[in-house]
Formats: C-alpha cells, sequence, structure tokens
C-alpha cells in the first residue's frame, strides 16, 4: 500500500507567557489491534494489513494553550479530535483461537474480523512545576472512545474497550542530592468496557418444565469495570566513575496493594443451572530492585 500523509503544525507565541499549538494530521498504520471485550482474559493481538485488510487510517486534529504562570509553573490544556477508518473487530461469536483448543490460529483470521471505523476525542489539562531538583505534576484528561461496525450491535455504535472517560494522575520527583532521586505516582481512571450478562430469565414450557437460560447482554461493551487506581514509589542512587557510571533502582509498585479488576472469570453452575462471575486481580503489592552497570 501506497501512503501519503500530510501533516501541519502551528505554534505561535501570543504573548510571553502564552503559547498556543494547532497540529492536523494523516496518520496511516500496517498494524491492526484486535481486541476482544468478552469477560475472558482480554487479550490484544496485532495482525498485519494483507490484500483483504486494508492498513488503518485516521485524521488528528489537535489545538492547546501553554500559560507560564511564574518562573516554575505552567498551566497547559488542550483538546483533540481523531478520526479513524479502516479498523478490524472479531465478528461477534467469532475468537482467534482454533475451536475447543487455546492455540492461535493464524491461517483463516481475517473471515471472522469485519472492517468498521473508530471516533476518539477529549480534553486534557496538566498543572506542572519543574525546578533544578524537582518536579512534579498533575494531568487530567476527560475522553470518549467509540467503535462503529455494521456487522457488529446492529450497526450502532459503541464504546471502545479502552473508553476510559476519566484519568487523573499525580506524580512528584525530587532530587536529595548529587546521588540520590526519590519519586511517587498515583493513578486513577474509569473502568474499561466489556461484554458480561447484565440479567437473565428461564423459559419454561406449558408443563412447568425448565427449557433454557435466556441471558440478556444489552448493548456492546455496556457493562463498566469499578475504577482502576494504585500507587507507586521508587527511589535512584547513581554513581560516576572516572569510568562509566553505576545506579541503583528500587521501588513498590501498588504500595498499598489494590486489587483491580484484570478480568472477570464466568463460572457456569450446572447444579442451580446458573452463570456467576468472579473478579480476577493480578500484580499485588510489588517491591523491584535493579542494579545497572556502565563501562
Amino acid at each position: 500500500y501506497l501512503q501519503v500523509d500530510p501533516r501541519f503544525s502551528l505554534h505561535w507565541q501570543v504573548l510571553k507567557p502564552l503559547q498556543f499549538h494547532f497540529s492536523i494530521s494523516r496518520m496511516s498504520q500496517q498494524l491492526h489491534l484486535l481486541t476482544n471485550s468478552d469477560s475472558g482474559f482480554p487479550s490484544d493481538l496485532w495482525v498485519p494489513s494483507t490484500s483483504k485488510i486494508k492498513p488503518q487510517r485516521s485524521w488528528i486534529l489537535d489545538a492547546g494553550l501553554r500559560w507560564t504562570v511564574k518562573k516554575y509553573w505552567s498551566i497547559s490544556t488542550s483538546a483533540y479530535y481523531k478520526k479513524m477508518r479502516d479498523l478490524i473487530n472479531y465478528i461477534d461469536g467469532t475468537t482467534f483461537l482454533v475451536s475447543n483448543t487455546d492455540v492461535l490460529n493464524s491461517t483463516d483470521w481475517e473471515e471472522k474480523v469485519t472492517v468498521g471505523s473508530g471516533l476518539s476525542k477529549g480534553l486534557e489539562l496538566l498543572v506542572k512545576r519543574e525546578s533544578e531538583g524537582s518536579m512534579a505534576l498533575l494531568s487530567y484528561t476527560l475522553s470518549e472512545s467509540s467503535r462503529q461496525f455494521d456487522a457488529i450491535n446492529n450497526g450502532n455504535r459503541f464504546p471502545f474497550r479502552y473508553d476510559l472517560r476519566h484519568v487523573l494522575n499525580v506524580a512528584y520527583t525530587k532530587r536529595l542530592n548529587s546521588n540520590w532521586w526519590i519519586s511517587g505516582s498515583w493513578r486513577i481512571n474509569s473502568g474499561s468496557r466489556i461484554n458480561i450478562a447484565l440479567n437473565e430469565w428461564e423459559y419454561v414450557r406449558q408443563n412447568g418444565n425448565p427449557d433454557f437460560i435466556y441471558q440478556n447482554f444489552g448493548e456492546k461493551n455496556s457493562f463498566q469495570l469499578p475504577s482502576y487506581h494504585r500507587m507507586d514509589v521508587s527511589a535512584n542512587y547513581k554513581k560516576k566513575k572516572t569510568r562509566g557510571s553505576w545506579s541503583v533502582d528500587f521501588g513498590v509498585y501498588n504500595v498499598y496493594n489494590q486489587r483491580n479488576i484484570f478480568f472477570i472469570k464466568s463460572d457456569y453452575n450446572p447444579r442451580i443451572q446458573s452463570l456467576g462471575y468472579t473478579s480476577v486481580s493480578l500484580i499485588p503489592l510489588l517491591p523491584y530492585f535493579s542494579l545497572n552497570v556502565s563501562i
């Protein structure tokens, strides 16, 4: 595929403390991301463009302001709009796995996907204080990301799995002396979107015998997982030598051991013929350590 991707960028110093930027660009990508939206273990697969699957394309508009409040303080705000086409998604009821196995099948995956479009838009705010020995920032993003495929959800637009409506980040880095740095960060965001049965009902014959269980999944990706949040802290020691240098990094991931939901496991109970769900969390409080030597 021959791609032509024009780009335009404008930066304007409106006033000494105020800057304005605007950009518009057309982007093409030969790789496609296939994401499942069911309640099981999430899998993101990258597949290439082929003679049947065109490269995905997008137009991106971005505009914003940056205001230097004082010597060390700055406030930035921006808005973006991204229109995508030639995206692919699994057709409802299909999977990339060989039937009844956990083996990936790369021979007929093109027949299991459908082509559609996407839309992402949002507002971003960044407050930052940066000096020679420290840096602190607070960022917030309000965004929306959706997809539309004729063969999915009756052709209606639906939220993308990673439609994280609200994202808040707080970070701080401090230089204690010529050798030591410490840092910490905290993040919270809205939960991702998945497919899960919202309710179920049982069909009973006229003679009173149960026949089948019907599950209502509602609209595509209509169930939202709980909010995700965690805190990380770290310290870094670096020592320069006549020849090279060495450094030590250590810290703690997920300091307060937040059990964020990674995926939801379905459990069918044959005794009562009912389907239940259990949330699964990964990576609890996790200390880490690394030693780097440069010669």
